[in-house]
């Protein structure tokens, strides 16, 4: 609950650089209660509105319910890391972040998609797109707010919008050198680890033996 009693908030995810942005917030005269990165989306919310999502560095799954003017806010992470499903009946229009209790809805309804599961089966792929192993149940599209105005509950009524683009073209050896392009991404990937060492208990690491993993420990431990 925002700090005016106006906003209530569900939300899924973590975000990296929620104390930079509450110091921003702070700045513009806001009171924190708690120390959470929670209270911190809510209240950017409130001062920043659809702002707010270009700001944040993390993944989300996120559900604002504005209760003066009746309006629910949907809003789901760049890439579509934190999942945020959807299905519609003819009672209205559900949301959740796990996929049982959209089946739990009405579960007789329910009907397996045979050509997402050939997919999954061929190729490991899952959640690449907006469609799920269910033919009932969706996924909200990632990099995108939804906004339903009262009285609205069907999809095909809600404002949407994407909130950021992904680049049009990749860099070339044109456009940026090879030691710049090694030297932005060592900042990049280094200030990644950084913010996500950021926690209130003790921090662990799954090793899976690749480079990936490997170098995530490397740079922690540096």
């Amino acid at each position: 609950l925002s700090a005016d009693g106006r906003m209530v908030i569900s939300y899924n995810g973590e975000i990296y650089n929620f104390r930079e942005l509450r110091a921003e917030l702070q700045a513009h005269g806001r009171a924190f209660r708690t120390k959470s990165d929670t209270e911190v989306l809510v209240e950017g919310y409130r001062v920043w509105g659809e702002q707010l999502w270009p700001r944040m560095n993390g993944f989300w799954a996120v559900a604002l319910y504005d209760l003066r003017d009746d309006t629910v806010v949907l809003s789901r992470d760049r890439i579509g890391v934190a999942p945020l499903y959807y299905r519609e009946t003819q009672t209205g229009f559900f949301f959740s972040s796990c996929i049982r209790p959209l089946i739990d809805i009405e579960s007789a309804g329910i009907e397996l998609d045979q050509d997402v599961l050939l997919g999954f089966a061929r190729c490991g792929i899952k959640d690449h797109d907006n469609t799920t192993c269910y033919r009932q149940i969706r996924s909200v599209p990632s990099l995108t707010t939804m906004v339903f105005h009262a009285g609205q509950s069907a999809f095909e009524q809600a404002t949407r919008k994407p909130y950021w683009h992904f680049p049009a073209s990749r860099l070339t050896e044109h456009d940026i050198s090879m030691q710049e392009a090694v030297r932005r991404y060592r900042e990049t990937f280094f200030s990644a680890v950084e913010l996500r060492l950021r926690a209130d208990v003790k921090v662990a690491f799954e090793l899976s033996g690749g480079l990936d993993s490997s170098s995530v420990v490397a740079a922690a431990a540096m």
